[in-house]
C-alpha cells in the first residue's frame, strides 16, 4: 500500500512523503526555503518563539566535505534534552529498509522532499551524556568513539562507509530557533551561524491525501504574507558547512 502511494506521489509534483518504521500509515512532509529577513517573516506569518528555546547544532564532516557529498550526515543537538547524536543517509529506498536496520525506538526512514530533490533518508539517533558531547564538540573525542552500534552497523553494512574517513572536524555552532503561529500546523526555523548569518524553513507534516492541496496553501499564504521564496529550493545543509568550514 505505502509503495504503491509513493509511486502515485513521486509522478505529481514536488512533496515529501515520511514513512516512519513504527507508523501505521505514511505521512507527508513539506518543506520551504524562505529567503527574507527573519523579522519579516516573523512579524509576516504572525510567528511565536517556541518556549523551549533555541537548539544548538554542530556537524561533523572532513575539509572536503566528504561525508555531505555522499549523502552521509552527522549531526549533535543540545538544547533542553539529552544531547543526541544523529546519523542521515540519504538515497535510500524505504520500502526495502529492513527492520533489524532501524531498531524500533532509535530512527527512522522518511522521504524529503526540497525543490526537485526527493530522497528517502534514513536517520538514526542516539543518545550522549554532556561529558561525551562536550568531548565530541571540542574535538578530543573521535567521531566513530561516539556512535552507537545501530548507526556502526548502519554505516558498515548497508552504507559501506565504515571504517570512517580521516580528518573529521567539528563544525558549529549553530542555532536553530523554531517558531510557530497560533492556531497554524506549520513550524518555521531560523538557523543562525556564529557570524549571525541566517537560514529559514517553513516545514509542515500533513495527511498524504492532502500533500498537493496543502502545499499549494502554504504558497499562496506566504505569497499574500509578502514572503519571499528561495530561487533554490534544494537543501540548504551544504552551504551552511560550507561557511562554517571558512571561519577555520
Amino acid at each position: 500500500m505505502a509503495t504503491a502511494a509513493l509511486l502515485a506521489l513521486t509522478c505529481c509534483g514536488p512533496m515529501a512523503l515520511a514513512v516512519q518504521q513504527d507508523a501505521s500509515e505514511p505521512r507527508a512532509e513539506i518543506q520551504i526555503n524562505l529567503c527574507a529577513r527573519p523579522q519579516d517573516v516573523v512579524k509576516g506569518l504572525a510567528l511565536q518563539a517556541d518556549e523551549a528555546g533555541p537548539t544548538e547544532v554542530w556537524y561533523f564532516d572532513t575539509p572536503g566535505l566528504e561525508f555531505i557529498r555522499r549523502g552521509l550526515v552527522f549531526r549533535l543537538r543540545r538544547g533542553d534534552r539529552t544531547p543526541e547524536l544523529t546519523l542521515k543517509v540519504a538515497s535510500q529506498d524505504c520500502t526495502q529498509i529492513k527492520p533489524a536496520w532501524i531498531p524500533k525506538g532509535e530512527g527512522k526512514c522518511e522521504y524529503d522532499n526540497h525543490g526537485a530533490l526527493f530522497s528517502g533518508t534514513v536517520s538514526l539517533m542516539h543518545a550522549l551524556d554532556e561529558k561525551t558531547a562536550q568531548a565530541l564538540m571540542a574535538g578530543r573525542l573521535p567521531l566513530e568513539k561516539a556512535l552507537g552500534p545501530a548507526q556502526i552497523a548502519y554505516l558498515r553494512n548497508v552504507a559501506s562507509a565504515w571504517p570512517l574517513a580521516s580528518g573529521i572536524r567539528p563544525l558549529g555552532p549553530m542555532q536553530i530557533q523554531p517558531y510557530r503561529a497560533k492556531n497554524a500546523s506549520f513550524d518555521v526555523a531560523v538557523w543562525t551561524l556564529p557570524a549571525g548569518e541566517t537560514t529559514i524553513e517553513l516545514s509542515e507534516k500533513t495527511a498524504f491525501k492532502d500533500v498537493l492541496h496543502r502545499r499549494s496553501e502554504l504558497l499562496e499564504h506566504l505569497s499574500r504574507a509578502g514572503i519571499a521564496l528561495c530561487p533554490d529550493q534544494d537543501g540548504q545543509g551544504i552551504d551552511r558547512l560550507r561557511v562554517l568550514l571558512n571561519r577555520r
